[in-house]
């Protein structure tokens, strides 16, 4: 791809952090997959480090909402 920009870091997360949010949520992860657990909620706070980067423009106002 070119072009790509390599995604900035997310935070590192431990695996006693993992623990503990874990029980916060009321579930366990069991030791065998707590390293890609901890993976994929790194690329996920990468993802969302370059949401939050991107600059949005002042005068842009959010799509109405038709229910029905």
């Amino acid at each position: 791809m070119s072009g790509a920009q390599t995604p900035p870091a997310g935070p590192a997360i431990s695996e006693d952090t993992l623990i503990g949010l874990a029980g916060f949520a009321g579930i366990e992860i069991a030791p065998e997959y707590r390293a890609g657990v901890i993976r994929n909620l790194e690329i996920l706070a990468a993802q969302a480090a370059l949401l939050a980067a991107a600059p949005v423009d002042q005068r842009v106002e959010p799509a109405p909402v038709f229910r029905t």
